[in-house]
């Protein structure tokens, strides 16, 4: 697999989607593709905004190679009815090219981030952990599956264009929940939204979310919830950030199969998110 480029040149773009160099450097001219330039004054594109303009004008890929992708990818798209099902063998058997490509080739059919989460990602790893607990998958398999998971959202990270100059939200996990997976995943929906987003990690005091809040002065804050250590401190941490948040007008989202309805009844909040597709619904109307 071809190493992920941060930015190609007219020429590697047009030789990625099968088009002139000229055309590629017209379509920047034209502002539909937004490039930079280099101290000699070549134009230069971000991969991230690269993909975003083939999604949106539907180009096809036929040398991904030539901008650092899965070579075989956007050569035979995935069906959306059985992504999840090959994306659970691919992380059970610890392809990571093939999972990105699966992943990737969902994005570039302009298939919702939300809906790629809620409907393919999330589903394989219930397959997983089905398949672990009734000893058909192997530990180390599935800790080799969220370790790939990592990556493939980082990735995605590299190739989703950040927006410039928009509000900002960060977010991650409470002591005793060390699932990043999650916290990574709203990340990419805040900035798929239009938001920059800033994912502090897992594990964390209410305290440290509060100096992040009071260095970064975010719009929204984020937790996922998806394991609660000790009922009394994870409502007490909730509260004392609700409490802080609010006082600055600040937006607490929820979200995680962790919050049951006897915990929600405890805690004050913005709004708590069942899936991602509730989270970026309750963004459009935020933004």
């Amino acid at each position: 697999m071809s190493e992920l480029k941060t930015l190609v040149s007219p020429k590697q773009l047009a030789k990625a989607i099968g088009v002139s160099e000229s055309s590629v450097k017209r379509w920047c001219d034209d502002s539909q593709l937004q490039a930079t330039y280099t101290p000699g004054g070549h134009r230069r594109i971000k991969v991230a905004e690269a993909l975003d303009f083939i999604r949106r004008s539907n180009h096809g890929l036929v040398d991904p190679r030539s901008i650092g992708l899965p070579v075989n990818l956007g050569k035979n798209s995935v069906e959306f009815s059985n992504a999840s099902e090959l994306l659970t063998a691919a992380l059970i058997d610890g392809e990571e090219a093939n999972c990105r490509r699966i992943i990737l080739d969902l994005y570039l059919q302009n298939t919702p981030l939300e809906t790629i989460f809620d409907q393919v990602l999330v589903p394989a790893f219930v397959q997983i952990g089905d398949k672990w607990g009734c000893g058909e998958v192997a530990i180390y398999q599935e800790r080799s599956a969220c370790l790939i998971c990592n990556k493939l959202l980082i990735s995605l990270e590299e190739t989703i264009p950040s927006p410039t100059s928009a509000p900002l939200a960060i977010g991650g996990t409470l002591t005793g929940d060390f699932y990043e997976i999650p916290t990574q995943m709203v990340s990419l929906i805040g900035r798929q939204q239009g938001f920059q987003t800033k994912s502090l990690g897992a594990n964390l005091p209410a305290s440290t979310i509060l100096e992040a809040v009071e260095k970064f002065a975010p719009k929204w804050v984020w937790l996922s919830v998806s394991y609660i250590a000790e009922k009394n401190y994870f409502l007490t941490e909730v509260n004392h950030l609700w409490e802080k948040l609010s006082a600055q007008g600040v937006h607490l989202v929820l979200g995680g199969r962790a919050l049951t309805t006897e915990m929600k009844s405890g805690i004050s909040y913005t709004t708590c998110c069942d899936s991602m597709t509730d989270l970026a619904n309750f963004l459009k109307i935020m933004n």
